[in-house]
Formats: structure tokens, C-alpha cells, sequence
């Protein structure tokens, strides 16, 4: 098989998903169910995000009560009414006197295109006859955010492409990562969540960094090297607008000057550092601009532009959970995604011409290690897997692909390899399953002989999830809800 075909056909399977995905949202979001008024867009943090654009592209404010108060009144929807009540009851007003809401807006920001459709739908059909709350904008917000999370995986190919892997090993090392690590879940089930929209922003930063270094490398006018360093700085900010502590991704371009600096000739490395300091001081203020509409929201909401809006949860300034995070017994990385060890492995290993973007991915890796080993409740609540860690997948994506290059050094390693990788994949899989069949629950610790007790259970759960696209749905709840339902008054 050609190459061009096969990379044709992996392509075509990734479309069929997207749309299989799309389709698999509408079902699940609008089955009718008597037992409840609707089906909301999922938890406490999905319907934070949501509430950033909603209120502001419905209601034309930022005045989250109304959200939430919404979500309280809801029949059939507990512990989620419960918990939103108590909130309401409990919590106190910002300065400025609004609901606080400490979840970043980038998430929002990535799924208003599909919610400013649904209102421009709406606004055609008559608004005054749908209740701001209606299916369709929740639906709206989340299959752009399916998008989203698809052109994340895309992305992710066209960059190890770029980084000279060939298209049948940029395609495993897409598919191994996405199916063995949590990515998979935060696409596929939990698509509210912001990690699917992180991971595609800070692929849209590789990609940007990577185009940025080869202006560095190769000498281009300044002209060309500050538009890319003004476009790597805009799509850190808007990882950053995603989830705050994406910042730390910053460490690539930064890994890749000092590693080439390093092993450079004197005439070069004044060439790269030129560049480097011509550009990078760029690449911050584009990161300052695209970060705007976080300032601008904590402006309007919390009277600051500047603000840790997480005040009240215990972050250490070591991390003292660090093994926890690796390996405990709650959501741990390497027990939910063992794959991550031949990732480390890969970049361990990856040729020098890849040196820099392995340290990199190495030092954000870490980073990210850090940071959740530093906090508190570093099993972050009701998780399928480590989550923290999925909006770094296209650096596991990085050493999985180095690990496949590695490998076919030798027949026998290169089976050994891929066998090893499908196992440890199978495995995440498995517990996905597991998670979906609360065999596995969130935020509880590893269910153990479980696994295998509930084998039939876990499989038959598999099976349905397979086939979620492909449901009828006897009843749907109506897309644009109308506004005299009595949807919350009980």
C-alpha cells in the first residue's frame, strides 16, 4: 500500500468517527426520559464552562445564577440539582455581585461557533418562543467541541509528519495515544470537559512553534519569524484561556533553543540567539493579547483584571503527591495509562535531530507533574484517568512515534514494541469500560479483582458504547425547548 493511500484511508476513518461522535452526542443529549425535565450538559465543571458563553451570547450578560439556578430547580437530575443548590445557598457574591466562576473561558471561546448557530437558528425560529436554556445551545456548544477535539488528533498527525516520522507511524502513534491514554473518554463521552480543547490548542502551539523554529533555524526575514513567533504566542494564550496551567507548555520553544544552542557551531549559535531574542519577546505579548478575554471576564466578574480565582483550595509549592499522581491508587497516571511508559521511553531515546522536542515535551511533561502533584486534591475529583494530563498528549503522542521508530531497528524488537503498546492500550480501554459500567469509580480507588469479576459487565458496557451512533432513540426532547415548558418548575 502506498503511502498517500494509507494516510488517505486512516484520514477517512478519523472523518467517519468525527461524524459517528457527532451523532452519538445528539442521541445521548436529547433521549427522552421521563424521569427527568431534560438532560443537562453533564457536571459541576461542563456546566462552568457552558455558562461563560451561554449567559453571555443568550442572555447578553455574565450573571451565572441564572445558570445554575436553572440546574437547581431540575427533577430527576440529582446529586447535580442537589449540589448546585447548596452552592446557591452557600456561596458568597464577587465584589461586583455575581455568581463566581473560577473555570478559565477558553473552553467556551472553542464552543461558541456551534452555540452562536444555535442562536442564530433561534433567532430565526422566534426566541421569544424558546427558553434560554434550550437543548440546542447545549448541543450547539458541545459537537464544536467535538470539532475541536478532532482537529486536536489531526493536528497532532500533521505535526509528527512534520517532525519526519512517516504517515504510518504518525497514524499509530495518533491512534495508540488517543485509544491508551484518557483522550479517547474526553472526546468521546465527557466532551464538556476542557481537556479535549486543550489538547487541540496546544497541538495549534506545537505546530506554531515548530513553524517558528524552522524561520529561527533556516534564517528567514524578520518580518516572516515575528508573524510565527505572534502566531506561537496567540495559540499559547489560548491554551492558557483552555486551562491556566497550560502555560507551562512555554518550555518547548525555550527547550528547543537551548538544545540546538548546545550542540551548535559558534557562527550558528549567534544566528539562533539572534533570532530567539528578536521573536520570543513577540511571542509573550501575543500570549498577553489572546489571554484578554480571561482579564476582561475576571474584570467584569470579579472587579480584577488580574486574579487566582482558585483561592481556597490547598496547592503546595512542591509536589508532595507526585507519586500518587504516577502510580496511586486514585486515577493514578501509570495504573489508568501505561502507555505513558513508552512514551518517556521514546522521548529517551529520540535522535538528535529530535532532541529538542523531546527535552521539551520531557520538561512540560513535568511541569505538569508539578502541578498536580502540588495540589491538594491531585486526583482532580470525578476523573477518568489522570485528566490533568491529556491536554499534554501530543507530547506522549511525540514519544510513542519516536519508540515506533526506535523499534524498527530489529524485527523482534518492533514486535515486542507494538505488542507491548497494544496491550497497555487494551488496558485503558478496559478501564474505560469500566469507568462507563461503574465498575471503575470516579474518585474512588482501583477497583482491583472488580476488573476481572465484572468482566461481563465491562464488556457488555463496551458493546453498548460502540454503538451509541447507531441508537433510535424513541423520543427526543425537543431542540429548541419551548419557553412555557414547565422544564425546572417541579
Amino acid at each position: 500500500m502506498t503511502s498517500g493511500r494509507h494516510s488517505g484511508i486512516a484520514l477517512g476513518i478519523w472523518a467517519a468517527l468525527l461524524i459517528l461522535c457527532m451523532i452519538a452526542s445528539c442521541f445521548e443529549r436529547l433521549e427522552f426520559s421521563k424521569r427527568r425535565d431534560i438532560r443537562p450538559l453533564g457536571g459541576w465543571d461542563e456546566n462552568h464552562y457552558f455558562a461563560w458563553s451561554r449567559s453571555l451570547i443568550v442572555d447578553g450578560d455574565l450573571e451565572f445564577r441564572d445558570d445554575f439556578e436553572f440546574l437547581a430547580s431540575l427533577r430527576g437530575v440529582s446529586p447535580l440539582s442537589e449540589t448546585f443548590r447548596e452552592a446557591l445557598a452557600h456561596t458568597e457574591p464577587t465584589p461586583t455581585g455575581h455568581f463566581p466562576n473560577k473555570y478559565g473561558v477558553g473552553t467556551a471561546v472553542l464552543g461558541s461557533p456551534g452555540l452562536l448557530l444555535a442562536r442564530a437558528a433561534v433567532v430565526m425560529h422566534g426566541s421569544d418562543q424558546v427558553h434560554p436554556q434550550a437543548s440546542i445551545y447545549m448541543l450547539g456548544h458541545l459537537l464544536s467541541l467535538v470539532v475541536v477535539g478532532f482537529m486536536g488528533l489531526l493536528g497532532s498527525w500533521f505535526l509528527l509528519r512534520r517532525l519526519s516520522f512517516c504517515e504510518r507511524t504518525s497514524t499509530l502513534a495518533v491512534t495508540l495515544v488517543a485509544l491508551g491514554t484518557p483522550l479517547w473518554g474526553y472526546i468521546w463521552f465527557w466532551t464538556g470537559m476542557a481537556h479535549a480543547a486543550g489538547f487541540a490548542a496546544i497541538v495549534w502551539f506545537a505546530l506554531a512553534s515548530h513553524a517558528w523554529w524552522g524561520a529561527v533555524v533556516s534564517g528567514k526575514p524578520m518580518v516572516g519569524l515575528l508573524m510565527r513567533a505572534a502566531l506561537m504566542g496567540g495559540a499559547l494564550g489560548l491554551a492558557m484561556l483552555v486551562r491556566y496551567p497550560n502555560a507551562v507548555a512555554a518550555l518547548l520553544p525555550f527547550s528547543l533553543v537551548v538544545t540546538a544552542w548546545l550542540g551548535a557551531e559558534a557562527d550558528v549559535r549567534g544566528r539562533l540567539l539572534r533570532g530567539a531574542v528578536a521573536s520570543l519577546p513577540v511571542a509573550a505579548v501575543a500570549s498577553i493579547v489572546a489571554f484578554l478575554p480571561q482579564m476582561l471576564a475576571w474584570k467584569a466578574v470579579y472587579g480584577s483584571y488580574l486574579l487566582y480565582s482558585y483561592e481556597g483550595e490547598q496547592i503546595h509549592h512542591v509536589p508532595v503527591h507526585a507519586l500518587q499522581v504516577l502510580i496511586g491508587t486514585r486515577n493514578s497516571l501509570l495504573l489508568w495509562s501505561p502507555l505513558v511508559v513508552a512514551a518517556v521511553l521514546g522521548l529517551a531515546v529520540a535522535p538528535r535531530e529530535l532532541r529538542g522536542w523531546a527535552v521539551g515535551g520531557g520538561l512540560v511533561l513535568v511541569a505538569f507533574l508539578w502541578i498536580y502533584g502540588s495540589w491538594e486534591a491531585y486526583s482532580l475529583g470525578s476523573s477518568f484517568g489522570m485528566r490533568g494530563f491529556v491536554d499534554a498528549s501530543a507530547f506522549w503522542m511525540i514519544g510513542v512515534a519516536g519508540l515506533l521508530r526506535w523499534s524498527e531497528q530489529g524485527k523482534g524488537r518492533r514486535v515486542a514494541i507494538l505488542l507491548a503498546c497494544a496491550l497497555c492500550t487494551a488496558w485503558s480501554i478496559w478501564m474505560l469500560g469500566a469507568t462507563r459500567a461503574a465498575v471503575q469509580r470516579m474518585d474512588e480507588p482501583f477497583a482491583g479483582g472488580a476488573l476481572v469479576t465484572e468482566a461481563p459487565r465491562i464488556a457488555r458496557q463496551l458493546g453498548v458504547d460502540c454503538m451509541r451512533p447507531f441508537r433510535n432513540p424513541s423520543r427526543l426532547y425537543p431542540l429548541m425547548t419551548p419557553d412555557v415548558s414547565r422544564i425546572g418548575a417541579q
